[in-house]
């Protein structure tokens, strides 16, 4: 899909699963723009990509972590 975040100018995200597939966000979410299901991104820098997943995925986990909690 990406070869090197270095090559990325734009790119477009439909949506990122964990790998059981139960959690979705769009990341459309990062530009408050939570209708849509895809967001052409114009990236600053290979870093800004990376801070973006890494956010996104903590808040998936927190999520999964949080749902899976016994009542």
């Amino acid at each position: 899909m990406i070869e090197s975040a270095n090559s990325i100018d734009h790119w477009f995200v439909e949506s990122l699963f964990t790998e059981n597939g139960n959690v979705q966000y769009y990341f459309s979410k990062i530009h408050g723009k939570p209708e849509l299901s895809a967001v052409k991104a114009p990236l600053e820098s290979p870093a800004r990509l990376r801070k973006y997943f890494i956010i996104m995925l903590m808040e998936m986990m927190e999520k999964r972590l949080t749902v899976q909690l016994p009542q």
